[in-house]
C-alpha cells in the first residue's frame, strides 16, 4: 500500500491518525497561543469593566451607561473564557463581531467633530482588534 494512502486511512504505519486529522490539529495548534493571549486580555478587560465601568467607558470611548457596560463586560469575560478553553475559531469570530459592535457603539456615542479629534485612535484600535481576530480565525492553506 502506498505511504500516502496508509496515512490517509489511519493505519498503524501512519501513526494511528489520518493525514487530514494531523493537518487540522496542526492548524488549530498554530492559532492556539494567539487566541489564548487574546482571550486572557479579553477576560481581564471584562473583569476590569465590571469593577470600574465608568472609568473604562471613558478609556474605551464607550457610552456611559452602567447597565450597558456591565453587559459588555460579561460578554467580554465569556468570549475570553471561550478563547482560553474552547474552540479558537468560534471564539475569534465572536471576538471579531463584538469588536465591530464596540466600534458601532463608539461611533454612535460621539458626534463627528469629537470623533475626529479625541476618539480617532480608539476607533482605530477597535477596528484593528476586529481585523486581527478575523485574520487569526481564517484557515491557512498548506
Amino acid at each position: 500500500m502506498k505511504e500516502w494512502r496508509r496515512r490517509a486511512i489511519g493505519t498503524p504505519h501512519g501513526g494511528g491518525r489520518g493525514a487530514f486529522d494531523g493537518t487540522c490539529a496542526e492548524r488549530r495548534g498554530a492559532r492556539r497561543w494567539p487566541a489564548t493571549l487574546i482571550g486572557a486580555s479579553s477576560a481581564a478587560s471584562g473583569v476590569a469593566m465590571l469593577l470600574a465601568p465608568l472609568e473604562l467607558a471613558r478609556l474605551y470611548a464607550l457610552p456611559r451607561r452602567r447597565s450597558l457596560l456591565r453587559l459588555l463586560a460579561l460578554r467580554d469575560v465569556a468570549i475570553g473564557l471561550w478563547l482560553v478553553g474552547g474552540d479558537p475559531d468560534v471564539g475569534l469570530r465572536a471576538r471579531m463581531l463584538s469588536d465591530l459592535a464596540d466600534l458601532g457603539l463608539m461611533l454612535a456615542a460621539h458626534p463627528p467633530l469629537v470623533r475626529a479629534r479625541r476618539v480617532r485612535g480608539r476607533l482605530a484600535a477597535a477596528l484593528g482588534s476586529a481585523l486581527l481576530a478575523y485574520a487569526l480565525q481564517r484557515n491557512p492553506r498548506p
